[in-house]
């Protein structure tokens, strides 16, 4: 059996396991990657991350505002090296993971994000991520209010208002809770939000040992949440854990109340038993 992932190498998740704060982004969707890319170099994505940086900075310096800064960032990455999304994105795991989003300059709106992000952040201007409904954007704060940068769409950069008509449309979702949703969010939740893509995607794949992976990491940063717990332990059982499968589905089942839940979980453990029985 494949040991338990030992989180404490990596420094950045380890950060964002204990609830710390000012977390690199970059370095933490890096060591993710790795549980897919295991020879993956973390510090050569991030060397790439300076060299662009470094080639802008000369013309960046020269501009009077940040907005004028961050047009400079998005016809560089846009227009020169060719980061966008495509609608193949969202049924692609590889476009969940920062190194592939590097190499191929494709990647799903928050990972092309995160590319944004690690760039305009080496050249002093603060982007912050936006955990807007359906699709994540940037938002930097200019003396005429905010503006939201999406990532996906060669980086166009909208007004508040735009990105709220855009985001209604899209989400077909009521104007105040797009509003109130246009505001930056932490590290913890960026991060949280990708491993849930990778585990929608991985679990329609049917890819239960990258499943695994994910599942684990979301219990590690929620190790008080009953329904990612219940989640490890059924993808444990299909991803040949059993051991572990009846460990946490017999402690989930102590404190669930909904009748059908209990039934799937007790069945699970049912067959993590004769599956153990088979293995001794």
């Amino acid at each position: 059996m494949t040991s338990e992932p030992d989180y404490s190498l990596e420094l950045q998740f380890s950060r964002l396991i204990k609830r710390e704060q000012d977390v690199d982004l970059q370095r933490v969707a890096l060591e993710i990657a790795r549980d897919e890319y295991p020879e993956l170099d973390v510090e050569s994505y991030l060397t790439w991350f300076d060299e662009v940086a470094d080639s802008l900075k000369p013309v960046v310096m020269r501009c009077p505002t940040e907005l004028g800064a961050l047009k400079l960032i998005c016809e560089e990455l846009a227009g020169n090296r060719g980061f966008t999304g495509n609608s193949e994105a969202f049924r692609d795991t590889r476009c969940s993971y920062l190194n592939r989003v590097i190499d191929t300059g494709r990647g799903l709106p928050i990972t092309l994000s995160l590319v944004y992000m690690g760039i305009a952040r080496r050249l002093g201007i603060e982007l912050h991520g936006v955990a807007s409904p359906m699709h994540f954007v940037c938002q930097l704060q200019t003396l005429d209010g905010p503006v939201y940068l999406d990532a996906f769409s060669k980086g166009r950069i909208l007004t508040e208002e735009q990105c709220l008509e855009w985001l209604r449309r899209v989400s077909q979702l009521p104007e105040e809770m797009i509003r109130s949703s246009l505001v930056p969010t932490d590290a913890r939740l960026i991060v949280m939000r990708m491993l849930n893509n990778l585990k929608s995607l991985y679990a329609q794949h049917e890819n239960w040992r990258s499943l695994w992976k994910v599942q684990h990491r979301l219990t590690a940063m929620q190790p008080g949440n009953c329904q990612e717990q219940k989640d490890l332990g059924m993808v444990s059982l299909q991803a040949g854990r059993p051991g572990l499968a009846v460990e946490l589905l017999s402690r989930c089942l102590q404190t669930c109340n909904e009748e059908h839940e209990q039934q799937a979980m007790e069945h699970a453990i049912e067959q993590a038993r004769s599956l153990l029985a088979a293995m001794n």
